[in-house]
C-alpha cells in the first residue's frame, strides 16, 4: 500500500505508523519462548502432592501461577522448568524445601523472594536455604518472554 501510495501520490503517513506498530507486535509473537497455543487467560496449577508434579510447565500468554506448598517433596532433588510467553508468572515455593532458583525474563521484571532485576534480559539466580541441611530440594528454572517473573515462598 505505501509503494502504491507514493507511485500514485497519495499521502501513506499513517500507514508507516501502523506498519510499525505491527512490526513490533509480531517481533514480540515470534520471539516469546512459548506458543500462543499453550493457553491464554489466567491460569492457576495447585499439584497436590509429588506424584502429580510435572517436570515442566508451559503457559501462552496472560496470568500463571504455579503453588507448590501443597506438596512434599521426595528426598534429594526435584526440578521443575516453568515457562510463560507474555505475562504475569507467579511461583510459590514451600518453606520446608532449598529453593534453587534461576529466574528470566527476556523484557520485563524478576523478582527472586524480594530480589529483582529488570529491563531486557533480567536474570536472578538465588538459593533460598530450607530449614535444615537435610531438606529437599527444589530447582526451579522460570521464565517469562515478555512480562514479570515473581518467585515467594510461604
Amino acid at each position: 500500500a505505501v509503494a502504491a501510495g507514493a507511485f500514485t501520490g497519495f499521502r501513506v503517513g499513517g500507514l508507516v505508523g501502523l506498519g510499525l506498530i505491527l512490526l513490533a507486535v509480531f517481533g514480540a509473537v515470534v520471539s516469546s519462548p512459548v506458543s500462543v497455543s499453550a493457553g491464554v487467560g489466567e491460569k492457576v496449577e495447585r499439584p497436590l502432592d509429588a506424584a502429580a508434579l510435572e517436570r515442566s510447565y508451559e503457559y501462552g500468554i496472560g496470568d500463571f501461577e504455579l503453588d507448590l506448598t501443597g506438596i512434599e517433596l521426595p528426598e534429594g532433588e526435584t526440578r521443575v522448568d516453568v515457562s510463560l510467553g507474555i505475562g504475569e508468572l507467579v511461583v510459590t515455593v514451600p518453606e520446608d524445601a532449598t529453593a534453587v532458583v534461576d529466574a528470566h525474563a527476556g523484557a520485563g521484571e524478576v523478582d527472586v523472594a524480594g530480589s529483582r532485576d529488570e529491563g531486557i534480559g533480567a536474570d536472578k539466580e538465588l538459593t533460598l536455604s530450607g530449614p535444615d541441611d537435610d531438606s529437599p530440594v527444589l530447582v526451579l528454572a522460570a521464565s517469562v518472554g515478555f512480562g514479570r517473573v515473581a518467585v515467594v515462598r510461604e
